[in-house]
């Protein structure tokens, strides 16, 4: 996505005018498997896409009772597989967003949240989403106990 040059230290180069957003498309009623990675060094990252809700199937490649969420945290190198159901009508453009929960971090030259679009099929993509975002509140950096997600063991013969 582009990237606010104003944040970079002076002196730092910094090209945005040729970058563009990353664009997915959902059809209505289909549902989509997200397979999302924190690849950060430092900081949980919030995931979410604007009007839908998130089904955590797996996390770090371990099967779990899935449950719903409007945002799924990430903890540094964390992977979670996420099940989403296109509700949308045919001509929306939503935002899909992953901020990071920025309290813990010591880090004044950054930009923490990055955006991608959802189209569906009858979208006018000319113009970017007007959508607004779920809210959370900062866990100034824990992740999520593991306990909480309720792992489905299976038993092998």
């Amino acid at each position: 996505m582009p990237f606010n040059c104003s944040l970079v230290a002076p002196g730092v180069p910094c090209k945005s005018k040729d970058v563009t957003r990353s664009t997915f498309f959902f059809e209505t009623g289909k549902t989509h498997l997200l397979r999302l990675v924190n690849t950060g060094g430092n900081g949980n990252q919030k995931f979410s896409i604007d009007n839908h809700e998130l089904i955590i199937i797996a996390n770090d490649f371990v099967p779990i009772k899935p449950y719903t969420t409007k945002v799924v945290t990430l903890g540094v190198g964390q992977r979670s597989d996420v099940l989403v159901k296109a509700t949308g009508k045919a001509t929306d453009a939503v935002w899909m967003r992953s901020e990071l929960d920025v309290p813990c971090l010591n880090v004044t030259s950054f930009q923490p949240n990055a955006t991608a679009i959802i189209y569906y099929p009858h979208a006018d993509q000319k113009n970017l989403p007007t959508t607004t975002g779920a809210t959370w509140q900062s866990n100034n950096c824990a992740n999520v106990r593991l306990g909480s997600y309720q792992i489905a063991l299976r038993h092998v013969k």
